[in-house]
């Protein structure tokens, strides 16, 4: 083969190749817009279904002000009322979502999220006539305040309520008036608080033709009929978008709300129990068969006691057998014929307690006498009372101090681990002859220096019950006497192990939110939190600072696939491996406190 005919062959080779590259990213141009201003449109088209996915692209940062979302995400624009508010593009296996943040404002805050359309709208145009339905998922945490997904034209709005901390599909329609001028279509939050956070994923808008819909009142909020729901479009960032958050687990379907209701009470007697018979049957003349009862209704049932039983006394004369027979007829006349005790029911017949037997003087039986009894004394000398030893809490050694302290399989039982110490340079490993001091060492990191703020790992919702919610932070301020702060908001992960830093208001801490467990920062009042470490398939725990809060000294199975311990500046940079020894090691703690 000659070199003439090598060149042609490269470069048909390089034509193909652009080609395909080309072809390749039509799709993703199409999805992905050019940048444009605030007063410009991106032209998008419909899915199979008839629904307009928001938003038709995002461009940019992955973090913008609410007042640069029409440039980033259009069609929507963000619309404040009062304070700021950051929005953020999260991509997850679940589907793109929007996290609003209010931007520290000092009073609540106010947002507006909007697709407009107007009468110089054509693609779509102004849906004037038409019933436009806009269906999404949502959850948010907003002690106070409300959010709503919302509908509105020149007459009025129409809105559904969004109040979960879990995912909730909702859905609000609205039938907009033939002679309307302008048409918003998006979500309200209101009195938005401080560490309030809202999330929003699937935003989907379907404008249906009023010829092919039932007549609807403005104001009317009819359940759109049920479709398939068509997949979202990927949102794909400039190179100028951080990496992704997280990659979050699949949410748990949330349990259902049940109505317990108490059970009827018990009737008093066979004349109270004939009256409810007779009432039941007029209420069932008057207003017809009840409703069945609903699949959330709940009884709770009691723990029977034992049914006891007394022995049928035998009548003292003929006047009280006829009593007796006469009551045993009404009874079976009102309530009908007694029902027989369940299977299994625990009866109980009482019995005449029998008199004492008891040996007689001289060791004779089958005589009554009294029973004797073991005397209780009335006091014991002081002298014969032995003195308790209070142990004294040992204080903790400063020779720990700037040591680091840290769990170890060193007798090769992992379930009972070696407690051992070793110095910041990897030099001075030894023993701890008890745990005692690496416990109280681990238990005072999650304080501050001043022990004003105590950090700590908490179910979501207010306690470990709280099966609904996901493991996250929440600190308590002791000079104020307040609790449960939240910290963290992972959509994804969770997370645990938290350390406070003895330099500045910095919480260290391992998530699971990317999908790998990670150590991240984060400041109270300070959300979102920063990943300070990042690997392929390892992970790390048990983040500890420094005295001086520069560094933080963690465990992790990097390089050998073994615990060991760890080091690195603490903003994650500089990371290098403390120790390697011939046993795991983990769980680290750096001494700082006297008082530990």
């Amino acid at each position: 083969m000659t070199l003439i005919h090598r060149i042609r062959i490269i470069a048909a080779l390089a034509w193909l190749w652009i080609g395909v590259g080309l072809n390749w990213a039509a799709p993703l141009a199409a999805q992905t817009a050019t940048p444009r201003g605030p007063s410009s449109t991106v032209i998008a088209q419909p899915d199979a279904e008839g629904s307009y996915h928001l938003p038709f692209a995002w461009q940019g940062d992955a973090t913008v002000a609410a007042a640069a979302l029409a440039t980033t995400a259009p069609p929507l624009q963000a619309r404040p009322i009062a304070g700021d508010f950051t929005i953020s593009y999260v991509p997850t296996q679940e589907g793109d979502l929007l996290r609003v943040l209010p931007a520290a404002n000092d009073v609540p805050g106010t947002l507006q999220i909007v697709w407009r359309l107007d009468t110089t709208s054509t693609q779509p145009p102004l849906p004037a006539g038409a019933t436009v339905t806009l269906a999404l998922a949502a959850r948010l945490y907003s002690p106070t305040g409300t959010a709503h997904a919302i509908i509105g034209d020149d007459r009025g709005s129409s809105s559904a309520r969004l109040d979960a901390l879990t995912w909730t599909e909702v859905a609000v329609s609205r039938a907009i008036p033939a002679d309307a001028g302008e048409v918003w279509i998006g979500v309200e939050w209101r009195d938005a608080p401080r560490n309030g956070w809202l999330e929003l994923r699937d935003l989907r808008v379907a404008f249906v033709d009023a010829a092919t819909q039932p007549a609807l009142a403005p104001t009317d909020t009819p359940t759109p009929p049920v479709t398939a729901t068509p997949a979202p479009p990927t949102f794909t960032p400039a190179p100028t978008a951080p990496a992704a958050l997280a990659t979050p687990t699949p949410l748990a379907t949330p349990t259902p709300d049940y109505i317990v209701v108490t059970a009827t009470p018990t009737p008093v007697d066979v004349f109270e129990e004939a009256t409810r018979v007779v009432m039941a049957t007029e209420w069932a003349r008057v207003l017809g068969t009840a409703t069945a009862t609903p699949d959330n209704l709940a009884t709770p049932t009691f723990t029977p006691s034992p049914i006891v039983v007394t022995e049928t006394p035998t009548p003292g004369n003929a006047a009280t057998a006829t009593r007796m027979a006469l009551y045993a007829t009404a009874v079976a006349a009102t309530t009908g014929t007694p029902t027989p005790l369940p299977e299994g029911a625990i009866v109980l017949v009482a019995t005449a307690t029998p008199a004492a037997q008891a040996k007689a003087q001289g060791g004779q039986t089958g005589q009554t006498g009294q029973a004797t009894r073991t005397p209780t004394p009335i006091f014991v000398l002081l002298d014969d009372v032995p003195t308790p030893v209070v142990q004294a809490t040992p204080a903790l050694p400063p020779a720990l101090i700037g040591k680091i302290l840290f769990l170890s399989d060193y007798r090769g039982n992992p379930r009972q681990p070696t407690a051992m110490v070793i110095d910041p340079d990897g030099s001075g490993v030894g023993i701890m002859t008890s745990n005692v001091f690496y416990t109280r060492a681990a238990e005072r990191d999650s304080y501050s220096a001043d022990k004003r703020f105590h950090v700590y790992a908490l179910r979501e919702g207010g306690g470990e019950a709280h099966n609904a919610g996901r493991i996250q932070l929440f600190y308590d301020d002791a000079h104020y006497q307040s609790t449960r702060h939240q910290l963290t908001y992972f959509g994804g992960g969770t997370a645990w192990a938290p350390a406070w830093s003895p330099a500045r208001d910095v919480i260290a801490f391992v998530s699971s939110e990317s999908g790998n467990d990670e150590i991240w920062l984060v400041q109270p009042n300070g959300w979102p939190a920063a990943q300070a470490t990042q690997n392929e398939w390892e992970w790390d725990h048990h983040p500890s600072f420094s005295p001086d809060g520069s560094q933080i000294v963690f465990s992790s199975n990097r390089v050998t696939g073994q615990r060991q311990l760890w080091i690195m500046d603490s903003d994650g940079s500089n990371p290098r491996q403390l120790t390697n020894l011939p046993f795991e090691a983990w769980d680290p703690v750096w001494v700082k406190y006297p008082d530990s």
